[in-house]
């Protein structure tokens, strides 16, 4: 209890001093403000990523339940109006805005022509790895539950906002209430994960894609990779919150699904490969 005290005392303290250090470096005649966004699907390492942003004394960091975004009384993973997000960036004295729109990320485009010159860092992380995580955290049936306003066509809702036609008859042919629930929450993978694809994210320069796996190996390289593209010298301070990845990945899929995420991966790797020789 003592030791869980103390860790919040430096943590308010260290964001405090923070703060201080960022409206004294306004003052001055300070370069331009560098905006990125995190994208991806969930539980594929975002929340590690903001933490390690966290740690830099020049970024500011908005989470999923943050000032931009649509909290209210019941918590709500949806941004605010564009016009009031660029308002609060705006007013932000930090010269590295990073936020997580995780939620948003069918909307990644309408992101970046909103807000000139962001940059958007796209995260992905090994399916079996994000559904075993995905209902570990959330519960046996999320992956159902999150397929299913695809399956509805619930236009209220932001999983199915922009899923493709031929991505939504994919899973349309796959649903099931009673489906492998691993299979459920890997096929959500690959519903987020083809955004990348969907929407020509892999042809923007703006964008990004990092393997969460690269980071927990290189952390130092991975990060000083992320501030080249960003254009902001690199920031190391983070680094000691990268762990090794615990557990296994042993959850069992059926044949379909794991020939359609196991080719997305390859995929998305070698779109990595690809910007990664092109020095994006």
């Amino acid at each position: 209890m003592v030791e869980k005290l103390v860790s919040a005392a430096s943590k308010r303290a260290f964001f405090a001093g923070k703060y201080v250090y960022q409206q004294v470096s306004a003052l001055g005649a300070a370069p331009a403000k560098r905006i990125l966004f995190i994208l991806g699907c969930q539980r594929s390492g975002t929340t590690l990523m903001q933490q390690i942003f966290d740690a830099d004394l020049n970024a500011r960091v908005y989470g999923e339940f943050s000032e931009i975004t649509l909290t209210g009384r019941t918590p709500n993973l949806r941004l605010r109006p564009l016009d009031e997000v660029k308002d609060i960036i705006e007013r932000t004295p930090a010269r590295l805005v990073v936020a997580k729109p995780i939620a948003e990320t069918q909307h990644a485009l309408r992101l970046l022509t909103y807000f000139p010159g962001a940059r958007a860092l796209f995260l992905y992380r090994h399916y079996a790895a994000v559904a075993s995580s995905n209902l570990k955290l959330f519960g046996r049936l999320n992956g159902i539950n999150n397929l299913r306003p695809i399956v509805d066509g619930d236009t209220n809702n932001w999983r199915s906002e922009g899923v493709p036609a031929d991505v939504r008859a994919l899973v349309l042919r796959h649903f099931r209430e009673d489906m492998n629930p691993y299979d459920a929450a890997a096929l959500f993978w690959y519903v987020r994960n083809r955004f990348y694809f969907d929407l020509g994210l892999d042809a923007s320069p703006d964008v990004m894609p990092l393997r969460y796996e690269d980071l927990l190996r290189e952390p130092a390289a991975t990060m000083d990779g992320i501030y080249r593209f960003i254009g902001m010298p690199p920031c190391r301070r983070g680094i000691p919150l990268v762990r090794p990845e615990r557990g296994s990945r042993g959850i069992e899929l059926s044949a379909g699904i794991e020939a359609l995420c196991s080719g997305l991966l390859r995929r998305l790797e070698a779109a990595t490969g690809c910007k990664r020789r092109a020095g994006h």
